[in-house]
């Protein structure tokens, strides 16, 4: 927004100042951009190993009772967006503990991976948070999330690319535009602005 403000200001006041300024953040925006996709395609399998170790660290830190943290409710949405369980399947939540005796408690999953009751209808459903008993396998989401979301991606490829390439346009046409005004601007214009 801000950057916006500044190259509206820059050219409905003709400041070449803000303009220049305008310009050059936004080039630095480009160029962070365009240097981001550069990483995340060539250290795409480093990148997908720390995203499976890290939904395995949620997996396993999942509260056992109480309410869970925020990182937990932010991956129940994710296991209720996609309708996936674990990271790699169901049996990611199969961790036993060899300190304890209750293997009740160790086979408890999410109750985000539960599938919601008489789901023809079209309500939403609440889930509880927290773990809930192992259910019967019809009611619990066969698929894991990684293979969720690998589809995900591959399904939406195109609008994902598209998205991007558009913003880098749009944004290379705002780059010209503002070095046009650079250029074209009267240099006598900000004298005559403080002469009035």
């Amino acid at each position: 927004m801000l950057l916006g403000f500044l190259g509206c200001l820059g050219a409905l006041k003709e400041v070449k100042v803000m303009l220049g300024l305008y310009f050059g953040l936004l080039l630095l925006l480009l160029a962070a951009q365009i240097t981001v996709a550069i990483i995340i395609y060539t250290q795409r399998s480093a990148l997908a190993t720390k995203v499976a170790t890290y939904a395995e660290e949620l997996i396993q830190g999942y509260p056992a009772q109480g309410p869970p943290g925020d990182p937990h409710e932010s991956w129940d949405a994710v296991q209720q967006q996609l309708s996936c369980c674990g990271w790699k399947g169901p049996q990611d939540w199969d961790h036993h503990d060899d300190t304890t005796r209750d293997m009740d408690r160790d086979r408890a999953i999410a109750c985000s991976c539960l599938r919601a009751p008489n789901s023809t209808h079209k309500t939403p459903w609440m889930l509880p948070h927290g773990r809930c008993p192992t259910a019967a396998p019809q009611d619990i989401f066969p698929s894991g999330c990684k293979e969720r979301v690998q589809t995900w991606l591959a399904g939406n490829l195109v609008t994902i690319a598209g998205v991007c390439i558009g913003i880098a346009l749009g944004e290379l046409s705002l780059l010209m535009l503002s070095m046009f005004l650079v250029r074209n601007l009267d240099s006598h214009y900000e004298k005559l602005l403080r002469g009035l």
